[in-house]
């Protein structure tokens, strides 16, 4: 199993399981399916830069799927949305959208 201690300004520990594709804080577990992880870990290897949209299609299916103009940036906008809901179970992290650039992992104090 392979747990990553991800400590909050705050001081408080989430502990991410890539194995489960899940992040557990206290008893909640907030649980992904694997696209949504791949977007999830992905932000949070960059964290804090920005990734744009076209390099998490990439994550996602490839390069090769993307060069034949098979898929929909609003996928990534759809599975993202899907991900901020989930990650407000837990607080501590804010993903924001850079207008023209993409999206952003920010480790956050929990309010």
């Amino acid at each position: 199993m392979a747990l990553i201690p991800i400590n909050r300004p705050d001081g408080a520990v989430i502990t991410c399981d890539t194995e489960k594709r899940s992040l557990v804080y206290n008893r909640c577990v907030v649980s992904f399916t694997k696209a949504e992880w791949k977007i999830f870990y992905c932000l949070f290897e960059r964290n804090p830069g920005v990734v744009s949209r076209k390099e998490l299609l990439e994550v996602l299916w490839g390069e090769d799927k993307i060069a034949t103009g098979s898929t929909n940036t609003r996928t990534i906008d759809v599975h993202v949305g899907v991900i901020k809901k989930k990650l407000s179970k837990i607080k501590g992290f804010r993903i924001d959208t850079i207008y023209g650039a993409g999206y952003r992992l920010l480790l956050t104090k929990r309010v």
